[in-house]
């Protein structure tokens, strides 16, 4: 079974993308049942926590570089690092997305209640205006079933259109690619016996055959990550069906080449 991974190129791009959001107000933070010092706010239904407060009563250390935008977050053995305005984080290596953008209002970097109360085991409760106290996990009012049923409807609809769209767009490039590719193939290796010499080329060839794979999987890791459509599972499925397409091509470009060196 073949298995998706972002490279260290990916994550960057990723993590250097936007996303749009919607402020909707503040709420009180308290961890451990202690007020924290800066209210939290709520964009796009989702409860964001100043981090820097949780830093002051639960060694959560915070560096946050201005010029690339990025922060990190480490307690223990945890290193989270996330980018200003994007719904990406990278928790140890692992590539994971947010329900909400980490963002910078008033100078304090705000990131999803619920990413980091699971994240570092933090007791974390919000606190509307009229005083009442909620567990993080039932800090937004959830959906009636039958809204959640349409929700999940048309966020199904959605993921479908959108990763069968791009599948479909780039199953028709490498198809279009491959002929064009072997012709350069053949035409670079005209006369050439060495097998090493002919092995360098069809390495060449097979890079750019991929190139045009791995656009099509960060334009599915962009839906999933930044504009947080479908999930990690969506994902995998179609970024492995985009994957056997680039297989099957590639097989054709090494037919050409088995040609070459066997004579």
């Amino acid at each position: 079974m073949k298995k998706m991974a972002f490279s260290v190129l990916v994550i960057t791009m990723l993590l250097t993308l936007t996303a749009v959001t919607a402020y909707a107000g503040e709420v009180q933070i308290l961890l451990g049942g202690q007020l924290l010092g800066t209210n939290g706010v709520v964009v796009d239904n989702h409860t964001l926590v100043p981090v820097c407060r949780l830093g002051e009563t639960s060694g959560v250390a915070l560096e946050r570089n201005n010029e690339t935008r990025q922060v990190t977050l480490t307690q223990g053995n945890t290193v989270i690092m996330l980018a200003v305005d994007s719904r990406a984080a990278i928790i140890n290596g692992e590539v994971v997305a947010l329900d909400a953008p980490t963002q910078i209002i008033d100078n304090f970097t705000f990131v999803p209640l619920n990413f980091i109360s699971e994240s570092f085991g933090l007791e974390l409760q919000v606190r509307d205006t009229a005083g009442t106290a909620a567990n993080a996990a039932a800090a937004i009012s959830q959906p009636t079933p039958a809204q959640q049923q349409t929700q999940q409807t048309a966020a199904s609809t959605v993921e479908f259109a959108s990763y069968r769209q791009i599948l479909d767009e780039y199953t028709a490039k490498l198809r279009a690619a491959t002929p064009v590719i072997i012709a350069e193939f053949r035409a670079a290796a005209d006369g050439i016996t060495d097998i090493t010499r002919l092995a360098e080329i069809s390495v060449d060839k097979l890079t750019a055959l991929a190139e045009i794979s791995t656009d099509g999987m960060l334009e599915m890791a962009n839906l999933w990550v930044v504009r947080g459509i479908g999930s990690e599972a969506v994902y995998n499925e179609y970024a492995a069906k985009l994957m056997d397409v680039y297989m099957d091509e590639a097989e054709r470009i090494n037919d050409v080449f088995m040609e070459l060196v066997l004579g």
